[in-house]
């Protein structure tokens, strides 16, 4: 028995290396990681929290009116049925592909984005245009210039991951007036929007008024510390919404993961916490590695980018000796950059401590 061919073809996502793993292959004792972008201060949910939903875990998930999409519906003053819920919003790009793409179509993202765009576009065998960036952002003239009879989707982070560049609103408008006659969807991806500090948080939403191609994607994995819970949204016209729901599994967000996210998202002092601890240290830790003679891209979100003048691979591997996971951004097709998530002050003076040390070691080496 044979896959399809394009299926064939894929490559499967590879996560950053656990913390496990680099304790085992190197002796360490302790090990920090700074690689997947998770929150360094938790999450705002105890077991305690939980217990109720536990005692009744032999009980399916309640997809049908969950209190969760009552909660987000009140949060962004959108009707319950422009929404979708996903096993992360990585679910939910699958369930866009699954519903809207077949062979023949094309997809149009940049060219050093998040991967599942990617992926997800191959896995129904249809094509996916990668576009050159504008200083490590996305270029609106590129992407229109892609756009053929066959582009469906439009893929766009923002802020992208991984360089944390932000697109501005105003280029957003601008994208969505040009398309706003085409059929074409735009899905915006802000799984990292909450850390943004220069435009309101919220400031895309509105949008969903005027432009019924546009899908805004969120998720719970990032500024709310619910990674390993795995659960994310979407929000988008009704009649696209009802569409996805055709397409996801019948049971695809778990009773933990929907208790979960509502008290993360009835804690606002927990996510508030987080935004300025990021926002003290992403500033912080970017002007220790300028002081370095080394080039930091501008963040909107909770990690950097920082362009090196080695072999990305040399100094990923040094810092995995020190007890320190970061990631190499090679398989995004920036060779001699790295990404460091954001962590707690005493990760990251520990991080630039190792950082200082790798690059040292490896001056001496060569």
């Amino acid at each position: 028995m044979k896959p399809k061919p394009h299926i064939s073809q894929l490559d499967h996502y590879i996560p950053g290396k656990p913390i496990s793993e680099v304790t085992n292959e190197f002796g360490l004792t302790h090990v920090t990681k700074l690689a997947s972008n998770e929150n360094p201060w938790g999450c705002p949910v105890t077991t305690q929290d939980l217990e109720k939903t536990i005692q009744h875990a032999m009980r399916y998930p309640n997809l049908n009116r969950p209190q969760l999409i009552t909660s987000l519906a009140t949060h962004y003053h959108v009707p319950e049925s422009h929404f979708i819920l996903g096993n992360g919003s990585d679910d939910i790009l699958q369930m866009i592909a699954l519903a809207f793409l077949e062979q023949g179509d094309e997809t149009v993202t940049a060219n050093h984005t998040f991967s599942v765009y990617k992926h997800v576009t191959q896995l129904m065998g249809a094509t996916c245009i990668s576009v050159e960036m504008s200083q490590l952002s996305y270029s609106i003239d590129a992407i229109i210039n892609a756009i053929t009879e066959k582009t469906k989707l439009i893929f766009i982070a923002n802020p992208n991951n991984p360089t944390g560049t932000l697109l501005p609103l105003t280029q957003i408008k601008t994208l969505l007036s040009a398309l706003s006659s085409s059929p074409i969807m735009i899905v915006l991806d802000e799984a990292y929007r909450e850390f943004v500090t220069e435009e309101p948080v919220n400031a895309t939403i509105p949008l969903l008024n005027t432009y019924p191609n546009l899908v805004i994607l969120r998720t719970f994995s990032k500024a709310y510390g619910l990674a390993g819970f795995r659960i994310g949204y979407g929000i988008m016209a009704e009649n696209h919404a009802t569409i996805l729901h055709k397409v996801r599994q019948p049971f695809n967000v778990n009773s933990i993961a929907l208790t979960a996210a509502k008290i993360a998202l009835d804690t606002p002092s927990f996510l508030d916490q987080t935004i300025t601890n990021n926002t003290h240290q992403r500033e912080w830790l970017t002007d220790q590695i300028k002081e370095m003679g080394l080039c930091v891209t501008h963040s909107h979100a909770n990690f950097i980018c920082i362009t090196l003048n080695r072999p990305a691979m040399d100094v990923y591997q040094a810092l995995l000796r020190k007890g320190f996971i970061i990631r190499p951004l090679d398989s995004f097709g920036l060779a001699g950059h790295i990404r460091v998530s954001i962590g707690t002050p005493e990760q990251n003076q520990g991080f630039l401590n190792a950082f200082k040390k790798s690059i040292l070691e490896l001056d001496k080496e060569h």
